[in-house]
């Protein structure tokens, strides 16, 4: 792991600061919600004990049914009459839930529904699912022979009637009803409208509320199963409707507020009265409006708690939670939402009368308003301390990024104080820091200083070598010399022979060393003129022909500009191409070829010299220009490896690089020399 990381996950100790204020915050934030509780629950206590003087307005009245809430229909207060003309639009703009009924064993038959009332009328709206409509015959008895909507009405005197509106096509349509004698009657005090559509048919319906007092439900029936669609009771009578009790929302307006929300609901959870509120108060400490930012980080610190989104029970007119079935148990619940930006805490308690629960009251109130004061302060405190954790952080990163590019820059120092020369460099890093890393800064270039004295002192090894041992190898030379001329046995002549040829090779070696000294000082004093790179090449080429008779030379010159002019020494370039033609002639098998290629590149020259034979070994490319160096395994010759590293030297001068490689197909090697400096 790298230092800087290192240091970045030893930083992330400080978070216990900020995690220790969040753990704060957070049982800070349970108390008061806890408070909040307890202040919710005594209002549910006292509304309720409120409402059981209400029990007339809130439990149903007495019913002779067996009835469940689906089959109840929700009356809407509407602020205005519905217009009756059998189009949805203003039920949609209303915001309430259209009531959903199928039949499980054909679904493709279904039946929406909305229920209003204003003032003395209920407002009825259908929407049936019917790929096949069968209108009613006329010349069949009965109120109706085909697809029809039947609405069953309960009077005070709990005289059912049970109103047909038959399928006869879009327009208005009339009720008929049988009588008790079985004549068929119509109703003109219920207004309809009948309008058919691609999918099925909708229906619009006025209904005076004195016609189904005491209950009311519906039903359609298509003829094909027949089978019937809707909320009617098979059984029994009609279930009495619901609709939301004005004196009883005039109540709880009294306990009631812009942050503290309050309904009643009955022993089916139809919500009868509402009153109140969920927005925040605005105050002044509430920093959740002042800074939107620090109510985002208080959000941040007391958790994320996936809260159910709270409902609205004024869309579909129910309120059906586990707080309130909880609480028609005669059980205190507590429940949590999620209202927008806002958690909202739910308390419920049962309604009594006669120690007979006849329905509920649900006390709301926003987390937001009962914090406002709070939060500012809980705000702050966590701000200062992510601001402190930011700071440490922060001071922490830099000093990592400080130290990671002190050692990095070392690190680069390293690598390149080795120059591909293999000559130490003498410009190494020098740190004045009395820290570990200056002192191992320091204690790096003191090495290198030794390393380089020493590797000096390696290169000049040869000359002196070759200085301090041709006076006693002269000697030895004219001594065997004369013992040659001296007479000998077989056995001593033969001695002195190979005395005399150890004693030449010796001389060779010390030569080689000399000349290639020589090299390196002539090198550095040669002079630089513009002349054809490809003219010289052309020429060298039929050198090489002749003076190799038996190897196979191939020139490769690609058309350039300028006749290849070139800035160099062309001694220089002449000794380089010797030595590589030298080499490649070496590895070269009889039947091979030698290929010499010169390329112009932007602002240089590419010159390759390419022979078929053994490849080189993957572990000596890296060495082949160094000094001493040779991959020859046996020869005739004596090999000191300095070819190749006097090729390096002239390439150096010139300022290129030279590259070994094998070909592509393993069949040879080639050697790339790259000459920038081009003339045009």
């Amino acid at each position: 792991m790298r230092l800087r990381r290192q240091l970045l996950f030893v930083s992330l100790f400080i978070l216990s600061l900020p995690w220790a204020g969040c753990q704060y915050i957070r049982q800070m934030e349970k108390a008061l919600r806890d408070g909040q509780v307890k202040a919710l629950a005594a209002s549910a206590q006292a509304v309720a004990a409120r409402m059981s003087s209400e029990a007339s307005a809130i439990a149903l009245p007495s019913h002779p049914a067996v009835y469940n809430a689906r089959q109840q229909t929700y009356l809407h207060p509407l602020r205005n009459p519905a217009i009756v003309d059998g189009y949805d639009e203003e039920w949609r703009s209303l915001g309430i839930a259209a009531e959903k009924f199928s039949d499980s064993q054909h679904p493709e038959f279904t039946l929406h529904s909305y229920a209003g009332w204003y003032q003395d009328t209920i407002y009825l709206y259908f929407s049936v699912g019917d790929q096949i409509l069968d209108h009613h015959n006329p010349q069949q008895a009965g109120v109706a022979s085909g697809d029809h909507l039947v609405l069953r009405a309960l009077t005070n005197a709990f005289d059912l009637k049970e109103y047909v509106f038959r399928a006869g096509g879009t327009g208005n349509i009339i009720a008929r009803y049988l009588n008790d004698s079985g004549s068929i009657r119509q109703e003109h005090r219920i207004r309809g409208e009948w309008r058919e559509t691609g999918t099925g048919y909708e229906v619009e319906l006025q209904v005076p509320m004195r016609l189904a007092t005491q209950g009311l439900d519906f039903y359609f029936h298509n003829s094909a199963g027949p089978w019937q669609v809707g909320s009617f009771n098979p059984i029994d009578y009609p279930a009495p409707w619901i609709q939301p009790s004005a004196d009883l929302e005039s109540i709880l307006t009294r306990y009631a507020d812009d942050t503290l929300r309050i309904s009643v609901v009955n022993a089916h959870q139809w919500l009868l009265a509402q009153a109140g509120t969920l927005s925040s108060a605005p105050e002044d400490g509430n920093a959740e409006e002042d800074n939107p930012l620090l109510a985002w980080l208080y959000r941040l610190a007391i958790g994320n708690e996936n809260f159910p989104s709270l409902t609205d029970a004024r869309r579909n007119g129910r309120m059906n939670s586990s707080e309130i079935d909880a609480a028609l148990r005669d059980e205190t619940a507590i429940g949590w939402y999620q209202h927008g930006n806002q958690r909202v805490g739910r308390v419920a308690r049962p309604i009594k009368t006669d120690n007979i629960i006849i329905g509920a009251v649900a006390v709301e109130q926003s987390t937001d308003s009962l914090l406002a004061e709070t939060n500012a302060a809980f705000n702050q405190l966590f701000l200062y301390t992510l601001l402190a954790t930011g700071f440490a952080g922060f001071g922490l990163l830099a000093y990592a990024s400080w130290l990671s590019f002190r050692i990095r820059r070392l690190n680069r120092a390293a690598d390149t104080a080795v120059g591909d020369d293999g000559k130490i460099k003498p410009d190494f890093l020098n740190s004045r820091a009395k820290d570990e890393i200056g002192d191992l800064t320091r204690g790096y270039g003191r090495l290198l200083s030794r390393l380089r004295d020493y590797t000096d002192y390696l290169r000049t090894l040869s000359s002196k070598l070759s200085h301090e041992l041709r006076t006693p190898l002269a000697v030895m030379t004219s001594s065997l010399e004369n013992l040659g001329h001296q007479k000998l046995d077989k056995d001593a002549s033969q001695y002195v022979q190979r005395a005399r040829e150890a004693s030449q090779r010796l001389s060779t070696i010390l030569n080689a060393m000399s000349s290639a000294n020589r090299m390196e000082e002539s090198i550095q004093q040669a002079q630089t003129e513009i002349f054809s790179l490809g003219d010289l090449l052309t020429e060298l080429i039929t050198a090489y022909r002749a003076t190799y008779a038996g190897t196979q030379f191939e020139l490769d010159i690609a058309p350039a500009e300028s006749d290849y002019r070139f800035r160099g020494s062309p001694d220089l370039i002449v000794q380089m191409l010797d030595k590589l033609v030298d080499n490649a002639v070496d590895f070269c098998p009889p039947d091979g070829k030698i290929t010499v290629a010169l390329s112009p590149q932007k602002n240089r020259f590419v010159l390759s010299v390419s022979n078929t034979g053994p490849p080189l070994p993957q572990h000596m490319q890296g060495q082949l220009f160094d000094s001493l160096v040779s991959v020859r395994d046996t020869s005739d010759k004596t090999h000191l490896g300095l070819g190749l590293y006097i090729v390096r030297l002239i390439v150096d001068f010139h300022g290129g690089s030279v590259t070994p490689s094998n070909l592509p197909d393993g069949s040879g090697v080639r050697f790339t020399v790259d000459l920038p400096g081009r003339e045009t």
